[in-house]
């Protein structure tokens, strides 16, 4: 993936874990509207302890996304981890 801006790469992190704006807002109390504002270019005003919370839902989903990586001038790259049976996280990449 090139380099994206932070509301682009939530965008892309919602997008590739199924989930849409409606879902999030039903499931974790984050109205869609609020989302789209995140996902737009102007991420500055998002707040860390919203953004904690925001990423603390992908990271339950079993993505590897920090706040560092999210706003880093690298190349935007996701580890998705597996779960065993005993719901252990194992890193797969």
């Amino acid at each position: 993936m090139n380099l994206l801006c932070p509301g682009e790469r939530l965008k892309h992190l919602r997008k590739i874990s199924g989930m849409s704006r409606f879902y999030i807002e039903k499931h974790y109390g984050i109205s869609e509207s609020t989302i789209t504002k995140w996902e737009s270019k102007d991420t500055g005003n998002i707040g860390v302890h919203n953004l904690i919370r925001y990423l603390d839902i992908y990271k339950k989903r079993g993505f590897d996304i920090t706040i560092d990586n999210l706003f880093s001038d690298k190349e935007f790259l996701l580890n998705r981890y597996k779960t065993d049976e005993r719901n252990n996280f194992l890193d797969t990449s």
